[in-house]
């Protein structure tokens, strides 16, 4: 097996450094500890092109994997810039591999992709000692309850529900319709 990066995530991780290296990250952390509010980092996330890193190429993303991703998450996190990637960049992907269900979901991929659109990923949970139900109804496809509010402030944000799969339950759900809600509220089920 061979773990070495390979060229291009290798430039792919020095081009991150260099967008980052542009911004007092280290600064703004330091003035978070006392008040101070972080910079929006999501501009020059954009120019970068990070909110489609997984997104298709047909979608207008870039049509990357999950490790380049995660190098550029890595040095979001070794500048401790506040880019809000790690609820975006997953949710992004499956609104990307659900793109067939009809242009609703073909164009809110690209709106994701391009950072027009900014995501939340909200995985469902069984009953436990915190939630007495499932946290996303699996035959509604609705979240039960409030949810946390779409990746940082700002633009237009969108919550991606992931539905139990069917061994989950013992009985059907309708996890296998992975676009079949969209709906006003900005919440996609899958």
């Amino acid at each position: 097996m061979n773990f070495e990066l390979s060229d291009e995530q290798l430039f792919l991780r020095e081009a991150a450094r260099g967008v980052l290296g542009r911004v007092k990250s280290f600064e703004a952390a330091r003035g978070a500890l006392e008040g101070e509010p972080l910079p929006d980092l999501w501009p020059a996330a954009r120019e970068a092109g990070w909110p489609g890193l997984v997104v298709d190429e047909a979608a207008g993303g870039a049509g990357l994997g999950a490790l380049d991703a995660m190098l550029v998450m890595a040095e979001c996190g070794r500048a401790l810039a506040s880019v809000p990637l790690l609820g975006h960049v997953p949710a992004s992907a499956l609104v990307s591999a659900a793109r067939g269900d009809g242009a609703e979901v073909a164009a809110l991929a690209e709106r994701l992709a391009s950072g027009e659109a900014r995501a939340a990923l909200v995985p469902a949970r069984p009953p436990g000692d915190l939630e007495s139900a499932w946290t996303v109804d699996p035959r509604e496809g609705r979240g039960r309850g409030a949810a946390p509010a779409a990746a940082g402030g700002g633009g237009t944000g969108v919550r991606v529900q992931t539905l139990p799969s069917k061994r989950a339950f013992g009985r059907s759900c309708r996890s296998e319709s992975i676009g079949s809600t969209l709906n006003g509220s900005g919440s996609y089920s899958i």
